[in-house]
């Protein structure tokens, strides 16, 4: 049984968390503080294995609970922390700390604390498994670090296409205990945008004045107080900026775990790339909805607790392991081209672009393709499947790039085609409707009036007559 250590200074809440993890498997509550002096009493009397705190508290606060806890008995027990949404900051610094999970009070239901309570059982077994002490478990967890080493070295080589033959691959694969039996691999390759600082360090005068000539000595030991200050500054901004990394990793792992299959790589201190797997014989459209909408929240969510940008490029999909580099490569070009306007682009829909002087092939392609099925209902839906993107994401990208919605383009494009069909093919209303696709003759006709100004039988007796 794993034992749950609550702490809240609201009465409510302990019962609601009591009433949620009743029931669920191998978890027993061991007892309730309202604030974190208390509570980290009962950890050092009681050794929970799983803290449920919320971070705002009086008399110690949870968030220095789990500083406290984090530094006497390392990452057991482990802490799912409670927030509200305008404590952004101190969330950050609770996964610094690294807490398992953070999750939001107005919105916690028994679902969320059940999975959060899973990512605590999974902390709980790297670290702590039955039967095993002291050295033994520091042997276990320094074993665990070594593997994932292995396994960073490994993903790196296979992104760079460093294997010569798929023999080799499954070899190294197989001892980093990693398994590549999929039938679809798509890479997305992130970069972390920090906020603008204005706060740059100065300058230190090399023991100069501004004229050039020598300052005093007094001056000079001020000036080596500087240095010394300002290398202690840079060690500091380092490690905020490795903090804010992993946190950032952190984040986006939990995240972009709930929708697909996927494994973090870490390139250096400024990029990751996620490569998801897939076993569904799904459409491909369908995955890259799920990759998108995955890569999508980590962008929001990351923004507004670091306020730092992730921008996203996502590669196509590959079939075989051995072409893994060749999505990593695509979704690195399509990386390039985010701003802070478009911070996930795809690489299907940037390319060719360059090669065309400006003018987007995808979305000629998707024009060359709507007049040739002129007669076919042309649905958003259908197009978008045919391209492998997203309904929502090709009605975007095409009023961006022809300043006209997708449906108004379709239909000016049947009824020029209509025009036409009327005049030269001697048909009625009604047949034109029928062959283009429309479901009524009605319905052609209020459409054709909405683009033309007039009716059909209006446009042909014009024409006709003149």
């Amino acid at each position: 049984m794993y034992r749950v250590l609550i702490v809240d200074d609201e009465p409510l809440v302990q019962v609601g968390l009591k009433s949620m993890l009743q029931g669920m498997e191998n978890v027993e509550v061991m007892g309730s503080a309202s604030n974190g002096r208390d509570a980290y009493e009962m950890i050092e009397s009681g050794r929970p294995d799983i803290v449920i705190a919320d971070i705002k508290m009086p008399v110690m606060t949870g968030l220095e609970l789990l500083e406290e806890s984090h530094r006497h008995f390392g990452p057991v027990p482990a802490f799912i922390m409670l927030t509200a949404y305008e404590e952004f900051d101190m969330v950050r610094k609770a996964l610094s700390f690294q807490a398992v999970d953070y999750l939001v009070k107005v919105e916690l239901d028994k679902q969320q604390l059940s999975e959060a309570i899973k990512k605590a059982v999974v902390r709980i077994g790297q670290v702590k498994k039955p039967g095993v002490k002291g050295s033994e478990q520091s042997g276990q967890s320094a074993d665990t670090v070594q593997l994932e080493e292995l396994r960073q070295r490994f993903m790196l080589k296979l992104l760079h296409g460093e294997f010569t033959d798929e023999g080799a691959l499954k070899h190294e694969a197989k001892n980093v205990r990693m398994d590549f039996k999929f039938n679809r691999y798509i890479a997305a390759y992130a970069e972390i945008v920090p906020e603008s600082d204005d706060n740059k360090l100065s300058n230190v005068n090399e023991g100069y004045s501004a004229t050039g000539f020598q300052v005093n000595e007094d001056k000079a030991c001020d000036v080596n107080r500087n240095k010394e200050k300002s290398e202690s500054q840079n060690e500091s901004e380092t490690n905020r900026i490795i903090t804010l990394y992993r946190s950032c990793l952190s984040m986006t792992r939990e995240i972009v775990e709930r929708y697909a299959p996927c494994y973090l790589v870490s390139n250096d201190t400024e990029h990751f790339t996620i490569l998801f797997f897939f076993t569904e014989n799904t459409p491909v459209a369908e995955s890259m909805n799920h990759i998108q909408e995955a890569v999508e929240n980590a962008h929001t969510m990351i923004n507004n607790y670091f306020n730092v940008s992730i921008r996203f490029g996502i590669g196509t999909a590959v079939s075989s392991p051995m072409d893994i580099h060749t999505t990593f490569e695509e979704a690195r070009d399509a990386e390039k081209e985010t701003d802070k306007d478009a911070a996930i682009r795809l690489f299907s829909h940037i390319v060719g672009a360059n090669r065309r002087s400006g003018k987007d092939k995808l979305i000629a392609a998707i024009q060359d393709y709507i007049d040739e099925n002129l007669k076919g209902k042309l649905q958003l839906n259908e197009i978008a499947d045919a391209f492998g993107l997203s309904p929502a994401y090709l009605s975007v990208l095409f009023k961006k790039n022809t300043d006209i919605g997708f449906s108004e383009y379709v239909y000016t494009r049947k009824i020029e085609h209509a025009k036409k069909m009327l005049l030269s093919d001697d048909m009625k209303v009604y047949e034109v409707a029928d062959a283009l696709g429309f479901e009524s003759a009605y319905y052609f006709s209020k459409v054709f009036k909405k683009v033309t100004g007039v009716s059909p039988r209006e446009f042909i007796q014009a024409k006709t007559e003149g």
